[in-house]
């Protein structure tokens, strides 16, 4: 079994914000230390449900590939944002899912041909993670990763062995514009291209999304992140732009029109990007524009 993500004075190595659990539970208040001193995370797996692995999105991976996807509750970021914020942004455990297996690797094998951790930040539970994605790759399935990738050189080194693929995704090129998604200063926001050249060294497959609006990300904001992309997991990795909708504590936001998405996706193509997909998000199909 794989030591800890913890250092030996209380720091803890599961996400780029390097956490002092000696101080209390973690950001993502998942992980903290007992009266011992020794890691507590809370490990309850909450959701489950067998997707396409399009619908990460991954395009470029297995094509027709179907995922069983678990999750959790607790994040290591606060997207202002967030879809998802029930689950993701939770404070305290959620009860577990009748829909979440008792043995997720024999219910893979059954009814899907590999894993994927998704719904929350799955690099809070990393050891856990991890254990289950090597037993899904034992046992001849893929295993997926849709994270933040705020990830430390630790957290890697743990996961880069027993996954398959991952959609990282990528907020923001500069301080500004991750401080209005974050709602706070000083976040790891560029720890996220530097998983993107750890995961192109390795050989993994990756392929990003970014979440868009004019009123956060303009021409300069783009081209500054289409650049650090080409830069760090080369030209041909799928970028997927799809347009950030009013939610949770974002309201007074600039939802993008058509041609705004396709304006931005020429940008990234100006950068260098060679396969850009725009999604448009309606209340019952997605349309996905090819590159």
């Amino acid at each position: 079994m794989a030591e800890p993500l913890l250092t030996a004075d209380g720091v803890c190595l599961a996400c780029a914000r390097l956490c002092d659990l000696r101080a209390g539970a973690g950001f993502c208040v998942v992980r903290r230390l007992d009266s011992d001193g020794r890691l507590v995370v809370d490990g309850a797996l909450t959701h489950a449900a067998v997707q396409p692995v399009e619908q990460k999105p991954l395009y470029h991976f297995r094509p027709g590939l179907r995922l069983l996807t678990i999750g959790s509750w607790g994040c290591g970021t606060r997207c202002a944002y967030c879809r998802n914020a029930a689950v993701a942004l939770a404070r305290k455990p959620l009860r577990r899912s009748p829909q979440v297996p008792n043995d997720i690797v024999a219910h893979a094998r059954r009814y899907a041909h590999g894993i994927a951790f998704s719904f929350n930040e799955p690099l809070v539970r990393a050891e856990q993670v991890a254990r289950a994605c090597g037993a899904a790759r034992r046992a001849g399935l893929d295993a997926v990763m849709v994270t933040s990738g705020w990830a430390t050189k630790a957290a890697l080194d743990l996961l880069l062995p027993v996954t398959s693929a991952w959609r990282v995704d990528i907020k923001a090129a500069s301080e500004g514009a991750a401080a209005r998604i974050f709602g706070e200063v000083n976040t790891p926001w560029a720890s996220a291209f530097l998983t993107l050249k750890r995961l192109a060294a390795s050989e993994t497959h990756a392929e990003v999304s970014l979440t868009y609006s004019p009123s956060i990300h303009d021409e300069v904001e783009l081209a500054r992140l289409g650049a650090a992309i080409v830069a760090n997991a080369g030209s041909r990795t799928a970028v997927h732009i799809q347009p950030l909708l009013p939610a949770h504590r974002l309201r007074d936001i600039e939802v993008p029109t058509l041609e705004a998405l396709l304006s931005a996706r020429g940008v990234l193509q100006r950068a260098g990007l060679t396969h850009v997909y725009v999604h448009l998000l309606g209340p019952a199909d997605e349309v996905v524009l090819e590159q």
